[in-house]
């Protein structure tokens, strides 16, 4: 289908460059490592609320009180609007949907007395293995009032019991990706392994030859864009 049929644009690659730049990706669609992103098919409709106060705490606010480290409700608010436009309503925040992650790693209670979020940070990787994820452009179309922002991308498995990497094109679910047999687990589903991850990773995104990701970035009553969902593109 051409480009006029379908309604969709290509933007030129100068204009391209400019706009992505502006955008905000959400941090995570799952409470993972901050280093890594989902690539799983998700809309911001299906954000619960902590999901939705989680990508909205950046760390550049955080603020030494005392012993504790907080963050403002006050620039919880700001970011928010950062993030998801001013044209989405911000949840109330509470105990129940702070900001938080998997097994800690940073997690911020909300204290409604003093309108802040008090972060707690601890270690993971109790089994020595770390997930992180890298993208790249691959292209930008406009429809309407919609941008969309296609990436290559590829996981990256850390295993530092045997000091080698491996590189995955879907997510390596312990169930899906490995084989463990006498507590020896064994990539199954590797694009390839090696020792240099930003390195090797950068490789196979070079070579085009990965899964894609669309980002689907919206206008808003402020002319600006931002996210509202993304799906894997086989």
């Amino acid at each position: 289908m051409s480009e006029e049929n379908s309604g969709k644009q290509s933007i030129d690659n100068a204009k391209l460059v400019e706009m992505e730049k502006k955008f905000i990706y959400p941090k995570m669609n799952s409470y993972v490592e901050p280093m890594n992103y989902n690539f799983w098919d998700f809309k911001l409709s299906d954000f619960n609320p902590k999901q939705l106060l989680e990508n909205a705490n950046s760390k550049d606010d955080w603020k030494k009180k005392k012993e504790e480290t907080v963050i403002s409700l006050e620039d919880v608010k700001k970011n928010f609007v950062k993030v998801y436009g001013p044209d989405v309503k911000m949840p109330e925040p509470d105990v129940v949907n702070n900001l938080g992650g998997v097994a800690c790693l940073a997690m911020a209670e909300y204290y409604k007395t003093s309108k802040e979020f008090r972060v707690f940070v601890c270690e993971r990787d109790p089994n020595g293995y770390t997930i992180i994820s890298e993208s790249k452009i691959a292209k930008i179309e406009e429809k309407g009032n919609d941008i969309y922002v296609y990436k290559y991308f590829i996981y990256g498995v850390v295993d530092k019991i045997n000091n080698v990497n491996h590189y995955f094109n879907k997510y390596p679910s312990i169930e899906k990706a490995y084989s463990v047999k006498d507590n020896v687990v064994t990539p199954i589903t590797a694009l390839g392994k090696g020792t240099n991850i930003q390195e090797d990773m950068q490789k196979f995104l070079d070579k085009k030859q990965l899964n894609q990701y669309k980002f689907t970035f919206t206008k808003q009553s402020d002319d600006n864009y931002y996210f509202t969902s993304g799906e894997l593109v086989e």
